[in-house]
């Protein structure tokens, strides 16, 4: 479930950077989730590798149904932001949604790893489930919804731990 690259020390003040690919839902729900739960010296933003293709709008469906159920909106950037070297540089903690996130910046943005601290967590994307049902119909939204909440909750556990570890 975590693959860790990174030895967790407390460093103060830190900056952590969560990347998935559109920064309209699990890296978003990253951000606002460690934005709550964080210590006061604990801040995040978010980003993602092909968030510039995004045709979701400032967020996904679902991440705003999940962002406001659980009064996390305020905790969360107004938008998607695409992923850059200077995005990444700036962080002190680079988190990976998916280790295709990862390769994507080494392999794109020629961005080396080798002094940054990072982690890669396996959080599937809502195109990685197989549903029964059809997209827009009652039982295949009802589907995604539930895959979402799962997913929300597997995030929510990796940055309390991720919180409970940088403390």
């Amino acid at each position: 479930m975590l693959h860790t690259v990174y030895a967790g020390r407390n460093m103060g003040n830190m900056d952590i950077h969560f990347v998935c690919v559109g920064n309209s839902y699990r890296s978003r729900l990253a951000e606002a989730l460690l934005n709550i739960h964080g210590a006061p010296a604990l801040r995040a933003t978010s980003s993602g590798t092909h968030a510039s293709e995004n045709e979701n709008g400032p967020v996904s469906w679902y991440a705003a149904r999940l962002l406001k159920n659980h009064a996390l909106i305020p905790f969360m950037s107004p938008s998607w932001k695409q992923t850059t070297p200077d995005l990444l540089t700036a962080a002190d903690l680079i988190v990976f949604m998916a280790d295709s996130c990862r390769r994507w910046c080494e392999e794109r943005l020629d961005f080396s790893f080798s002094s940054a601290a990072c982690q890669v967590w396996t959080v599937p994307d809502l195109d990685e489930f197989e549903f029964a049902s059809p997209s827009g119909t009652p039982a295949g939204e009802l589907e995604r919804i539930a895959a979402t909440e799962s997913t929300f909750a597997l995030i929510e556990r990796l940055v309390v731990d991720l919180v409970a570890r940088l403390e």
